[in-house]
């Protein structure tokens, strides 16, 4: 990923500096640059271009009042035509949208309404209210229900999980409830991975101390933003909002795990089979959603690396770091391995797939066809009946 970042970092500011002079990309960095498979696997955040020129171009030719973008009808205007000019100096003095909005200004120069004042003790009751009162009435009693069942749940999402949105109003800018985010996340966070009760030094409380720098953060957020204007810096939010949803899945996940023994110890299953059915099958289910919905999409070749990419980024990190935890905590005294007739298939069947897929993708010339799924389903299928049958001792 590190690889991709910088690749098309470089390769945006070759392609600046060749448009400055007037040079055409040919070749297969231009089929790479209009390929969208290509350009839009990396996160623009990473792109030389700011988050605000990012909005700017794609906000080129909407309206904006009070941050919330509104698509205009511009029939005479073409695609390949440049965006009209305008002097920026008049913009300055009749627009009234927050820093780096911009919105398509016509030759009579419509002026912008100044955005009304933002009640912030309001807003932060709308957003942290668990359930749908808009549309409470159009509901029917089972989603009222749902939406009942689920609220606990979700408040403490909310109050802990910032997130960045900008298609709400104001980017979902809230600035009691972002300033709630600063203490109650790293909070959260804290007593999840378990440092709850860790003291400094033997005397001092590790989540004293989040407490105090967390505060002083929220303090300085509060006193610096407005209600009504969005600060350059919320962007920095959806960054914290991934971090914490990370520990969000990290608690579920053990939960389910949990949850999974019990049913084992119930029914009288080992833990493989708990894993190589039902873990699995859970585990898989929303890549394979997400997939398939960017293959129909029209990005093929973006589903297929995820199919490899996902799993190999969740072993990375769902392995790697609770067993760098896990290595730190003991001391450095290693882990104990326990090996079972298991592993030897579990490692022969994923050394199959892998190479065959290797032998399959060199000799197709990485043109991947149905048959080559098939394949794959096959093998999983007959792996899976080996893996069981030999967990329930039956040869």
């Amino acid at each position: 990923m590190v690889l991709v970042i910088i690749w098309n970092c470089y390769f945006l500011s070759e392609a600046e500096a060749s448009a400055e002079k007037g040079m055409k990309i040919t070749g297969t960095r231009a089929a790479d640059y209009d390929n969208p498979e290509a350009y839009g696997v990396v996160l623009t955040a990473f792109f030389k271009y700011s988050w605000e020129e990012d909005r700017r171009r794609n906000t080129l030719h909407h309206f904006c009042y009070d941050n919330d973008v509104f698509a205009i009808s511009l029939p005479n205007l073409s695609e390949e035509a440049p965006p009209p000019s305008y002097d920026e100096t008049e913009v300055k003095r009749n627009s009234t949208c927050s820093p780096g909005c911009d919105y398509y200004k016509s030759d009579k120069c419509e002026k912008v309404p100044l955005p009304e004042p933002v009640n912030q003790w309001k807003d932060f009751i709308h957003k942290v209210c668990p359930v749908n009162l808009q549309d409470w009435s159009k509901q029917t009693w089972t989603e009222r229900s749902l939406d009942i069942l689920k609220a606990p749940i979700m408040f403490f999402l909310v109050v802990t999980t910032p997130v960045v949105d900008y298609k709400s109003p104001r980017d979902n800018w809230c600035r009691i409830l972002n300033c709630l985010h600063l203490v109650l996340g790293p909070l959260f966070t804290t007593f999840a991975i378990g440092f709850g009760s860790t003291m400094i030094g033997g005397v001092f409380p590790a989540i004293v101390l989040v407490l105090l720098l967390s505060g002083a953060l929220a303090g300085f957020v509060y006193y610096t933003t407005t209600p009504e204007l969005v600060p350059r810096f919320h962007t920095a939010f959806a960054y914290m909002g991934f971090g914490v949803s990370v520990v969000w899945i990290y608690c579920i996940a053990t939960e389910i795990v949990v949850l999974l023994q019990a049913v084992g110890t119930a029914f009288n299953l080992s833990e493989s089979i708990l894993g190589l059915t039902i873990l699995a099958w859970g585990n898989c289910l929303l890549d394979f959603l997400s997939n398939l919905a960017v293959a129909r999409k029209g990005f093929p070749r973006m589903g297929i690396a995820a199919c490899f990419g996902a799993p190999f980024l969740t072993l990375l990190l769902g392995v790697g770091v609770p067993c760098i935890i896990e290595l730190i905590g003991d001391g450095g005294a290693g882990m104990v391995l326990n090996y079972s007739p298991l592993t030897t298939i579990l490692f022969s069947a994923l050394s199959v797939s892998l190479v065959s897929s290797v032998v399959v993708m060199i000799v197709c010339r990485f043109q991947t066809k149905r048959a080559y799924g098939v394949y794959l389903i096959c093998l999983y299928l007959c792996f899976l009946v080996i893996a069981v049958l030999k967990e329930s001792k039956i040869f």
